[in-house]
């Protein structure tokens, strides 16, 4: 094994391929790919996502395999256990053991998306709100209290602001952030930008954006989101689109900033979990385009001759993002493991528990 690199995970969530924002979106988006090749970041050119939603997704990748649907956590008949479940995989889970007894410490960016909590080892880094900030049982309980009582719409309104704010700075925090300074090598930082998925409250220039406020104001993606409206699946392209011009202009020079400061030898992934939501119905496989859902972003800059080795095929062949961790731990830490074979699962947002 070669010496541990500290490594740097950005996910941005609902990221796809270059082709599908070409192909789905009609958006070209060579400039921000050519920046990651001129800074030295191979670029996938076929890769493809295990699952459809944020927490199975990540889940197989911090785990290096894919879900078993008779054993735990998909056997939780909770949607919010399942996912608090399966947030601890990433976490808690057998990565987070292998590379804590390789000596690594811990860092996670706070993103807003309440399923991915820092381990109990893990440093966070996150914006001060000061004593003003609700957490997320309070904001939960408004969020679904405050539709029911229109007589407070002007509160739900004030509510609605509070949270994109809230968003809006996690984001802004997440792209800035030089907390990993702090860490001694190896580490391992963990950023998870709730970028370009939805919420739609900031434009390309970083400012609170308010246009779709009420529409794409919350978490919720594609079908959630637009009930396969077609006015609204125009919004949602805009407002994606707004968003992931933001992150690619932010996003560029805070990479040449990591570059920059963390020591060698360093890896750096970015990838999204998913595609984006325009033709994605979260219920009904037969009326969505999984295209557009299963070919997100992959792009790992590595300054070890052997892991830019191990990554130079993404750039010719498809590659599953469940293969990341598989990877590098062969290369790094001793293990025999393989690629698995590519495979992808479609689940409902209801039952995720039976993907198809």
């Amino acid at each position: 094994p070669t010496e541990r690199p500290n490594i740097i995970h950005i996910l941005l969530d609902g990221y796809p391929g270059q082709d599908v924002l070409a192909s789905e979106l009609d958006f070209d988006n060579s400039a921000f790919t050519n920046a990651l090749k001129e800074r030295g970041f191979i670029v996938g050119a076929d890769v493809r996502t295990s699952y459809n939603q944020t927490s199975l997704v990540m889940a197989a990748v911090f785990a290096g395999s894919y879900l078993n649907t008779t054993a735990e956590p998909l056997t939780e008949t909770s949607m919010e256990r399942l996912r608090m479940t399966l947030g601890k995989v990433v976490s808690q889970g057998s990565l987070k053991q292998r590379l804590r007894d390789q000596g690594y410490s811990f860092l996670t960016t706070e993103s807003g998306y309440y399923f991915f909590q820092p381990g109990p080892d893990d440093a966070l880094t996150s914006p001060d709100f000061g004593w003003q900030s609700l957490n997320f049982f309070e904001e939960n309980l408004l969020a679904k209290l405050l539709p029911l009582m229109p007589e407070f719409s002007n509160v739900q309104l004030r509510f609605i602001r509070y949270r994109a704010a809230k968003f809006n700075a996690y984001l802004r925090h997440a792209v800035s952030t030089d907390a990993y300074m702090q860490l001694s090598p190896p580490y391992h930082y963990f950023a998870h930008l709730l970028a370009p998925h939805p919420p739609f409250v900031i434009d390309r220039n970083g400012e609170d954006w308010e246009i779709w406020m009420d529409t794409f104001g919350t978490l919720l993606d594609s079908s959630n989101a637009h009930q396969m409206d077609p006015v609204k699946q125009v919004a949602y392209r805009e407002g994606f689109l707004e968003k992931l011009r933001y992150v690619n202009a932010t996003l560029i020079p805070y990479l040449d900033q990591l570059i920059a400061t963390v020591p060698s030898p360093r890896i750096i992934i970015i990838h999204g979990d998913h595609g984006s939501g325009t033709h994605f119905d979260q219920d009904d496989v037969a009326t969505s385009c999984l295209k557009e859902r299963f070919a997100p972003l992959l792009a790992v800059y590595a300054d070890d001759p052997g892991l830019r080795e191990v990554f130079a095929d993404i750039q010719n062949e498809r590659f599953n993002i469940v293969n990341l961790y598989r990877m590098i731990a062969d290369q790094n830490f001793g293990t025999d493991m393989g690629q698995l074979e590519d495979r992808s699962w479609f689940t409902t947002w209801e039952d995720a528990r039976n993907p198809t």
